[in-house]
């Protein structure tokens, strides 16, 4: 249980893509044995898929995974690339900050116009929550990295950059 609670973003993203596989699968044996599709399993899909995309990004900040050009930070001195490596995860910080506060602001007012999805006809503001969650989370691995640098409880390389 405790691997679950220390990794939610793992856990929470492997039940949506298990659960995406799954009502795609419907959706083609649907296809294939009745020559026709269930038309909502598409929407639910690329709406899950918003969902696994943020918590991919928060989880590939806690495991330094990245992508990132290390050609000038590989050149720096040990101290001068802490900081510079530091600064990167406090702007990745700082942008899902924003990125969290948009989502919220866009997810209230999906609710308050009552606005629905196109196929499944769902209250959008289920589906637009993704955002400020998934960025909530993206930020707390990104402050985590950060202040796991600066206070020098860093076990992982440094080669790894953002």
């Amino acid at each position: 249980m405790k691997k679950y609670l220390r990794n939610p973003e793992e856990f929470l993203a492997a039940i949506a893509l298990l659960f995406m596989t799954l009502i795609a699968f419907i959706n083609v044996i649907a296809r294939y044995c009745f020559t026709s599709s269930i038309s909502f399993t598409e929407e639910l899909v690329t709406k899950m898929f918003v969902l696994i995309s943020l918590f991919g990004a928060a989880i590939a900040a806690k495991r330094r995974s990245h992508l990132g050009l290390t050609l000038i930070t590989d050149s720096l001195p040990e101290r001068t690339r802490k900081y510079v490596v530091g600064s990167g995860y406090i702007l990745s910080a700082i942008f899902s900050i924003v990125l969290m506060y948009l989502g919220a602001k866009m997810t209230i007012y999906e609710f308050s116009v009552g606005q629905l999805t196109a196929g499944m006809q769902w209250p959008e503001w289920i589906f637009g929550i993704y955002v400020p969650i998934g960025a909530a989370f993206i930020a707390f691995r990104f402050i985590m990295e950060a202040i796991k640098l600066f206070t020098n409880r860093d076990t992982k390389q440094e080669g790894n950059e953002v």
